[in-house]
């Protein structure tokens, strides 16, 4: 493997053949995707829909995303209802989850083409290549809204989430600072008392970004 041009070097010998061949392969992601995220109720249970578009300079098309958190077990993974998503294409993923919203991980990742390998390359070493590709390049991360806390949480601790989670996006870039609707959250995660009832806040949220924060919070607050 070439760690300076994100490709491999495999040697094989072809199903139903004789002597050894050579191809060269890409192994990074070439996934561009930006990924959104709605939370709806529906009774005990949240509906998680994330949007994701991938750009047009990709050079393959998504073929699943990956939430993990250090909470979840093991990641989970979901299929796009649009089937694979395609450079300069939009689809959507959906979960349903009795969690509530909390700020998790997620992963949109591709698939080798079959145009990129040789048609009779073995099926073993096919699986080694997807392996060797998920290992050394993930996909496109970032974060959104997931599931993350059980019905009973204590609603102290998930104040105290969004506190780091509302930080952490701001460091990320993904909300400002300087926003009034991000400075009164943050004040009013770190002044009022874990009590009933959504927070006290006096401003609204101006950008679609403060919006899926907004959306979550108050999920996760009820």
């Amino acid at each position: 493997m070439d760690a300076r041009r994100a490709h491999a070097v495999v040697f094989y010998r072809p199903d139903g053949g004789s002597g050894i061949r050579r191809f060269t392969v890409p192994i990074g992601s070439n996934v561009r995707a930006t990924v959104s995220s709605r939370v709806e109720r529906e009774g005990t249970n949240y509906i998680y829909t994330y949007v994701v578009r991938n750009d047009p300079a990709a050079k393959e098309p998504v073929t699943h995303l990956e939430l993990n958190d250090s909470i979840l077990r093991r990641p989970i993974a979901l299929k796009s209802s649009n089937g694979m998503i395609p450079p300069g294409a939009t689809g959507e993923f959906r979960l349903v989850d009795s969690r509530k919203p909390g700020l998790v991980r997620v992963v949109a990742r591709g698939s080798m083409t079959s145009s990129e390998l040789p048609t009779d390359l073995p099926a073993r070493i096919k699986e080694q290549l997807s392996v060797l590709r998920r290992m050394a390049f993930p996909g496109t991360a970032a974060f959104v809204f997931g599931p993350r806390f059980e019905a009973n949480a204590d609603r102290a601790d998930v104040m105290n989430e969004y506190a780091g989670a509302v930080q952490m996006l701001v460091k990320l870039g993904y909300i400002s600072a300087e926003s009034p609707y991000v400075q009164d959250v943050l004040r009013a995660l770190a002044s009022e008392k874990p009590s009933t009832g959504f927070l006290a806040l006096r401003t609204r949220p101006s950008n679609a970004r403060e919006v899926e924060l907004d959306e979550a919070l108050r999920m996760a607050l009820q």
